[in-house]
């Protein structure tokens, strides 16, 4: 039984532990040789009808704290050595932010901790100020983020599982922990009651709780001061509640190299007025539904069988300690660029992507990435001396897999070009969809293409729901984000996939997020920006004639542009289209007016239907002819030079407006730039 469980959960009080016991199966009590802990041992539903997933509960003694929490999860990971992540489940201290709405938490509400730990226990001191750290010690786990995303399509389309767990009439055990009447969440700022934001704001459902995905503060430091609070909520924008275990179950998983979850209900406002304990029961439960629907989109997390024997796996890791200068990234790209990118934190070190890659598989060639990488570390190293040693290691390493053939074969492969420079350069792809059941809100999500290898985008933070008017200020904020610690040379390019309702949304002229009292330039002075069918991206009808198409700019003879007919009736605008299907060397198509106005929208919806790459339109309504003179311009020469135009034409826009004077046509130019080369893949697609 022991060897069975593949995931642990952790519970710190007594409250938690009886929540999430309520919604096991088949529970039965068991206390390991040598462990002082009791376990709960059950099953919970996985997205695999024929296989659930073995888990074990336990909670903590009686002293609380990330010290306690360390050492039971030592002890549980030692007891059940199959286990492959370990949970850590219970209520927490909310931030709220009633200032803004769609950040807004609230007791009862569930906060995952997708964006990681911020260890306000430990950091470093500034000119006599402490400042708390981010979390190193663990990884958020990749399984469990995937069966996040998941579920956040599955919201997005208007199924929250977790909603029935806490209904009392389809669920008995939610009967047991009923949810508080709304009085019972007061908010009090220096001693005063403030009043909520409206839930059409802020995005909570009438009568259970609003989830959000972002990071959980932990130390050893009850917080009942909403000073401190605020405090660590300025320092770490993306901070959503606050706790007291965290940390250490991140630093005792990373201590067996392995991955770590959190979620937490809300109990209280981390302050001294309001605390009670009239939410714990109601939150608890709120925490443990979540999990077990966060389990239930889970595959069965079977552990993979070591690959090389632990006193081999120690060595190889000991000499990685003593790789310095390199860049981890650049070398995993190297060396397994057959492998998607990883999760946050396994570039840290040399050792954590090491790490990870012992869990993957050998390549067609019969060589394991653990070879591949190690080698290729040593090709990077700047110590000859370490170098030397990782070659010998990447030896053993093929040795033992019985792949040194295919080492030296590998190591005689022909040195690999050099990335196009068009598509190796950094971009952040901005997804901006409609909510689906609010049309005032909508879902911001993004993905990173690094600035080395092909092109390969990963998720970048996750998806979140905000109102529409509030979405320049995410986006603001998410480009500053990266500017700080994504981005570190090379230009960098933003596009934005946004559905058709949207697409004339005027998102270069957006904002960067800053603290100082003079707004920065729009986005489109400091990047390339353009517009994308977001539509196609994720499900282009045809994208045979999308890619013929776009490989036909770079032919001057079959450089065409067609302009909009200016239909007067439905029959014009059909006929225009059977003129853009026929045309095979047809590659950009100029609106007669803005899509927000008739004959724009159809024109649009036309021109995508037939696979058009490049549109261009006049966001004027109605469209003014220096705006249409200005675009003849700008489409006149090489259309694969057109978004640099564009955006000397915009640059000098803002610079105009800047000075004050009147507006400029550059304010108004928009650019559809879809190339069919430069998607999402399917498996990195986030709700």
């Amino acid at each position: 039984m022991l060897g069975e469980v593949n995931v642990g959960i952790i519970t710190a009080l007594p409250i938690e532990f009886a929540a999430m016991e309520s919604l096991l199966i088949g529970v039965r009590q068991v206390h390991p040789p040598g462990d002082p802990n009791t376990y709960s041992v059950a099953t919970l539903p996985s997205n695999d009808d024929d296989q659930s997933h073995r888990v074990a509960l336990v909670t903590l003694p009686e002293q609380v704290g990330t010290r306690s929490a360390a050492v039971t999860c030592s002890d549980m990971l030692r007891s059940f050595p199959a286990i492959k992540c370990v949970i850590m489940v219970g209520i927490a201290g909310g931030i709220p932010k009633p200032h803004n709405p769609p950040k807004h938490v609230r007791l009862g509400d569930v906060v995952v901790a997708t964006k990681g730990i911020v260890d306000y226990g430990h950091g470093r001191q500034v000119d006599g100020e402490h400042h708390p750290r981010r979390q190193t010690d663990g990884m958020v786990s990749s399984w469990l983020s995937r069966a996040v995303s998941a579920l956040r399509t599955e919201h997005a389309r208007g199924r929250r599982p977790w909603e029935q767990l806490l209904d009392p009439h389809r669920t008995s055990q939610a009967g047991q922990s009923p949810r508080p009447s709304a009085d019972a969440d007061v908010l009090y700022a220096r001693g005063l009651v403030v009043q909520h934001p409206d839930h059409t704001e802020s995005g909570h459902p009438a009568s259970y709780p609003k989830i959000h995905y972002g990071a959980v503060a932990s130390a050893d430091v009850l917080v009942r001061d909403e000073v401190a609070r605020d405090n660590l909520a300025t320092e770490f924008p993306d901070l959503m509640a606050i706790e007291m275990e965290g940390a250490g179950i991140a630093a005792s998983t990373a201590a067996h190299d392995l991955p770590w979850f959190m979620v937490r209900g809300i109990t209280d406002y981390c302050d001294n007025v309001g605390k009670n304990d009239v939410w714990h029961p109601y939150a608890a439960y709120a925490a443990a539904a979540y999990v077990k629907a966060l389990l239930a989109a889970a595959p069965p997390n079977v552990r993979v069988l070591p690959l090389f024997p632990r006193e081999v796996h120690d060595r190889v890791r000991k000499v990685l300690r003593h790789v310095s200068g390199v860049d981890v990234g650049r070398v995993w790209r190297a060396t397994v660029p057959d492998l998607p990118e990883p999760p946050a934190g396994v570039f840290d070190t040399p050792e954590r992507a090491f790490s990870h890659l012992s869990a993957m598989n050998a390549d067609t060639a019969g060589l394991h990435p653990t070879v591949r990488f190690v080698d290729g570390l040593g090709d990077a190293c700047a110590d000859v001396e370490t170098a030397q040693r990782l070659h010998q290691d990447a030896e053993a390493l093929a040795a033992l897999t019985r792949s040194g053939r295919e080492l030296e074969a590998w190591r005689r492969r022909p040195f690999p070009p050099e990335p196009d420079p068009d598509r190796s350069q950094p971009c952040l792809m901005i997804e901006i969809d409609w909510d689906g059941i609010d049309g005032q809100m909508c879902n911001i999500g993004s993905y990173l293409q690094d600035a080395v290898g092909s092109w390969r985008p990963r998720p970048g933070p996750g998806f979140e729901q905000v109102r529409l008017d509030a979405a320049e200020q995410r986006v603001g904020e998410l480009v500053d984000r990266l500017e700080q610690e994504e981005w570190h040379s090379g230009q960098v390019t933003i596009e934005f996939f946004l559905p058709v309702g949207l697409l004339n949304l005027p998102v270069e002229w957006w904002r960067p997020h800053t603290t100082r009292q003079r707004p920065l330039p729009p986005l489109c002075v400091d990047y390339p920006v353009v517009v994308r069918s977001l539509e196609r991206m994720h499900r282009s009808a045809r994208p045979r004639i999308w890619r013929n198409r776009w490989n036909a700019l770079s032919s001057a003879q079959l450089r065409n542009v067609h302009w909009g007919a200016d239909p007067k009736t439905m029959q014009d605008l059909a006929a225009w289209e059977v003129q853009l299907r026929a045309d095979q060397g047809l590659t950009s198509v100029v609106l007669s007016s803005s899509p927000d106005s008739w004959p724009g929208e159809d024109e649009l919806d036309t021109a995508l239907q037939a696979e058009v790459p490049v549109i261009v339109w006049d966001r004027h309504v109605p469209p003014v002819p220096e705006s249409k003179e200005t675009i003849r311009r700008l489409v006149g020469g090489a259309l694969m030079n057109l978004p640099k135009r564009i955006r000397d034409l915009r640059a000098e826009a803002a610079g105009r407006i800047s000075r004050g004077d009147a507006e400029h046509p550059g304010q108004f130019v928009a650019l559809l730039w879809d190339d069919p080369e430069r998607t999402v893949p399917p498996d990195t697609v986030q709700p």
